[in-house]
């Protein structure tokens, strides 16, 4: 049952909303006001443009294809919408969506049990086709024999006669003797195959002893391995450690020759550095240096020290019998104290830091490979050219390693002297003047406190005495320098010959061992070589043993093949049986399709006619008998042609209403445009009364007149 309608820029409307009930509907108005055009709509919203009498849609004066359809239809209690247009088709019902031109028109057809293309020709009869069925003669039969498909019985026939086997059998009897002997050889050689379980056992229980036998030997073998890679280890490890001590020893005796030149260098420079050439010189360098001082002491207790002297260098009285002024430094007694405790931190830093890059380097030393050849074959090891861009990389790092150890013993050297220069300064003597003295402190920040005579202009001193004090003073202190740096390099030679001992030892304590380093290297590679053939043993056991399977495979594959051949001689044989059963059938069926084709068609003519007759006499008001001919219906054994127009309306209304009936018993509604144009009140009435008993749950007429009021429960006018 349709609900609603809704047309945009269709035709003559622009925007027309409809709603329709159940009963009989009637859409009344002037000509020309489009009656006819919302029957259409109908139609396209359906059935799409081809239901049409032109695609010529669209409102004049409206967008190019701007026209849009929706109709709403309730069927069996489910409520389907459509939408329409000139660019597409949309259904919906729930949960369900159709889209696409083609797609929306076939579910409909599908929704109202219709033949494609039928469904203009059945309950929806539009203005000109009302007698359609009549004018077109022949076609109206064609239409009637394909609702009631009887070319379905010329397709089975058609089919039967080109699709299926029909005629003799006796070429498929002589094949299915053939394939019977087949059969009988096929599965002659199925009896006679190997057994495939036993043959791959046997096989396999072989190749295992073979190779359990090998891996016992190959443990063996590995075992032999690991003891001689032990050995040879450790007599590598002992050869290393003598090459690694030799070094050691080559490093501290040329450290010894570089402090033996130390003990030997000269106390001085200057040009009286003869003075303290030798201890004995020495000896009387100080009975001299002692015996000025006194004579100095004598100078100054006398007042005769020179003023000159004491304007230029201040004298300090604590060194009264030397004419060499104080070693003297910035600072204070407390901030050399200080320096000193921080330069001890710093040289304790730097032995241990010293210790450290010693042990890396021992480090890197030991990770050296010193062997790039087999000492048997004299062949490069496989990686050789990876050993040797390692060796590379460590003796780089070495090299890096050597010139920090040299630039950290100078900085030893440096700090050591320092300290030694630092402390040398605090164990110079304090001056302390007496009460009452005429020295007074001239501070300038540095250690010892400077004094400077305060006494006045003083007699004229001996130059002489002072020029041999300054000159002994001077010598004296670069012997006390030297002489710091003999105890440094005394005690650096004895760690070093202590050094030196303990390594010799330890090189003693090591045993050569290069001959047979060699032995068991020989030894070791042909042990590999063993082993390396009984992997291969071992590899071509287990390659065997996987070709088992493939064997194994095959014969399953051939056997398989046998028994494949065996089923499809068998279906084949059965096959050839079915088609010659089925062929018997067919040839029966055929002849029964050709007996009863007929007689239904017969039938099926004779149920329209009846049917159309009834109608048709109800409508005309006189008893009629509608029959087929050739060309089309004929009314008491005359043409339709030479019927009234009013009477030929009702016959057409009666024929839809027929086949409608007859052909889509489910059917609920109709729609009728202008069925009654040629017929006067009185055959409008009794049409209409027929039209509204004939069951339909909804009916819509389109017409002008004004009768269809009396039946109409819904009337809309345009």
């Amino acid at each position: 049952m349709l609900t609603k309608l809704e047309l945009i820029n269709f035709r003559q409307h622009t925007s027309l909303k409809l709603e329709f009930t159940q009963g009989v509907t009637v859409i009344r108005g002037a000509n020309e006001c489009g009656k006819s055009t919302i029957f259409e709509a109908v139609t396209f919203a359906l059935f799409g443009v081809e239901a049409c009498r032109s695609n010529d849609l669209t409102t004049w004066g409206a967008p190019d294809k701007s026209h849009v359809v929706t109709l709403e239809l309730d069927l069996n209690g489910q409520t389907y919408h459509i939408v329409r247009s000139a660019r597409g088709a949309e259904l919906n019902s729930g949960d369900i969506k159709i889209t696409g031109q083609r797609e929306v028109t076939r579910r409909c057809e599908q929704l109202l049990d219709l033949k494609p293309g039928t469904g203009t020709n059945l309950m929806f009869a539009s203005q000109n086709s009302v007698r359609g069925t009549l004018d077109e003669g022949s076609k109206s039969i064609q239409l009637i024999e394909k609702l009631a498909d009887f070319d379905v019985v010329d397709g089975y026939i058609n089919t039967l006669q080109t699709n299926f086997s029909l005629g003799k059998s006796d070429h498929l009897q002589q094949l299915v003797a053939e394939l019977e002997t087949q059969l009988v050889n096929t599965q002659q050689q199925i009896d006679e195959f190997i057994d495939i379980d036993e043959f791959e056992a046997t096989e396999n229980s072989a190749l295992d002893e073979q190779l359990q036998a090998l891996k016992a030997q190959a443990v063996g073998k590995k075992s032999d391995i690991d003891r001689l890679t032990e050995q040879l280890e450790k007599i590598r490890g002992e050869e290393e450690t003598r090459n690694k001590l030799k070094l050691s020893i080559a490093n501290v005796e040329k450290n010894l020759d570089s402090i033996r030149a130390g003990l030997s260098a000269p106390v001085s420079t200057r040009p009286n550095a003869h003075l303290v050439a030798d201890a004995e010189s020495r000896v009387k360098f100080h009975e001299q240096l002692k015996n000025i001082r006194a004579q100095a002491d004598i100078q100054k207790k006398l007042g005769i020290l020179h003023l000159d002297y004491l304007s230029y260098s201040y004298y300090c009285p604590s060194h009264f019998d030397s004419k060499n002024p104080l070693i003297r430094i910035n600072g204070t007694k407390e901030s050399i104290q200080q320096d000193i405790g921080l330069l001890e931190s710093n040289y304790s830093e730097y032995r241990i830091r010293k210790q450290e890059l010693l042990l890396k380097r021992k480090n890197l030393e030991d990770q050296k490979c010193t062997n790039l050849v087999c000492p048997t074959c004299k062949r490069e090891w496989d990686n050789a050219d990876e050993m040797q861009k390692n060796n590379a990389r460590i003796s780089e790092e070495i090299v890096e390693l050597n010139i920090e150890l040299a630039k950290l013993d100078n900085s030893i050297v440096e700090v050591e002297s320092e300290i030694n220069k630092l402390k040398a300064v605090l164990r110079q003597p304090e001056f302390t003047p007496a009460i009452n003295s005429k020295w007074v402190i001239d501070d300038d920040g540095k250690y010892p406190l400077k004094y400077k005579w305060a006494g006045g202009e003083l007699a004229e001193v001996d130059h002489e005495v002072s020029r041999q004090l300054e000159m002994y003073e001077d010598l004296l202190e670069d012997l006390s320098a030297w002489e710091s740096k003999q105890e440094v390099f005394k005690q650096q030679l004895v760690d070093a010959e202590t050094q030196l001992v303990e390594l010799t030892e330890n090189l003693a304590l090591v045993p050569e061992s290069d001959t047979l380093s060699a032995e068991l290297s020989h030894t070791l590679n042909q042990v590999r070589l063993d082993l390396n053939d009984i992997q291969h043993g071992i590899n071509s056991v287990n390659s065997k043993k996987s070709e088992i399977p493939v064997k194994v495979e095959q014969l399953r594959k051939q056997y398989s093949e046998l028994k494949t051949e065996e089923n499809n001689v068998k279906d084949k044989i059965n096959n050839f049986k079915t088609e010659i059963i089925n062929t018997q059938i067919n040839n029966a069926l055929l002849k029964a399709l050709r007996e009863i084709k007929p007689i239904l068609a017969n039938t099926i003519w004779q149920q329209v006619c009846n049917t159309i007759s009834q109608y048709f006499s109800t409508m005309r008001d006189t008893p009629s008998m509608v029959t087929k001919a050739s060309t089309g219906f004929e009314v008491d054994g005359h043409n339709t042609k030479a019927l009234s127009g009013s009477t030929l309306d009702v016959l057409g209304i009666a024929i839809r209403v027929a086949l409608t009936k007859t052909f889509l018993p489910t059917c609920g509604f109709m729609l009728l445009d202008e069925p009654f144009a040629a017929c006067d009140v009185e055959r409008q009435m009794r049409a209409l009364g027929f039209i509204t008993s004939t069951g339909f749950d909804q009916i819509i007429i389109v017409t002008h007149e004004d009768t269809t009021e009396a039946v109409a429960d819904n009337l809309i006018t345009l």
